[in-house]
């Protein structure tokens, strides 16, 4: 979700995606364009992710920055947290009945 200063001009840049594991390694790292039109004064964008392998449990963090045209470097505008709870089930039992 992001939020235009200036709704009247049309914002162009890039936006970089990154996941990061509990203990803060980078996991994936998404480069989008992003454009918002004029006269739009809030953003919204969806993703699917496909093929993503957690390997543990505990708090992962969308870290979410932008690069306008103008701009040499990426902000960081937003971090998301996913928090993942890894639940096995049991086989279950069979019992063999003569």
């Amino acid at each position: 979700h992001y939020i235009k200063v200036y709704p009247e001009a049309e914002l162009r840049g890039i936006l970089l995606i990154k996941l990061l594991e509990p203990g803060g390694k980078k996991i994936i790292g998404i480069i989008k364009k992003m454009i918002i039109p004029k006269n739009i004064k809030r953003f919204r964008s969806r993703m699917k992710i496909a093929g993503l392998t957690i390997s543990k449990e505990g708090d992962y963090i969308f870290q979410v920055s932008k690069k306008e045209e103008n701009e040499k470097n990426f902000n960081l505008v937003s971090e998301l947290p996913l928090e993942v709870k890894i639940v096995l089930n049991k086989p279950l039992e069979r019992k063999i009945v003569n």
